[in-house]
């Protein structure tokens, strides 16, 4: 199984993300492999939370949402777009709620790709 058809397994419309980079899998595959950066550079969203630093964890979960909505990672996706939205209404409680419900995804998706 190569890692698009691994990554459909979890989740992700493969499909969507071959139409949004023009059929060109090549391309989808590279950029697939640098998530695990973005994951890494916007994960400190609950210290930013407990810091009081809330625009720093909007800028996070937006920034998540926007990589995972690009790559139609839907799970994480969803996730990070309600997360923002209670962010920006000041739902912090339900935002670490969110957080925390997605990260076995975020990590058998890291998984995933470590492997690829």
């Amino acid at each position: 199984m190569d890692l698009c058809e691994t990554l459909a397994t979890i989740g992700v419309d493969i499909d969507e993300a071959l139409g949004r980079f023009m059929g060109n899998k090549d391309l989808l595959v590279m950029m697939y492999k640098k998530m695990p950066d973005s994951i890494n550079k916007n994960k400190d969203i609950i210290p930013d939370i407990q810091a009081g630093n809330i625009d720093a964890a909007i800028q996070k979960a937006h920034t998540l949402k926007g990589n995972m909505g690009n790559l139609s990672i839907k799970p994480m996706y969803e996730a990070y777009a309600k997360i923002t939205e209670q962010l920006r209404a000041g739902d912090t409680a339900g935002a670490t709620e969110g957080v925390n419900a997605i990260q076995d995804y975020q990590s058998k998706l890291l998984e995933i790709l470590a492997s690829a």
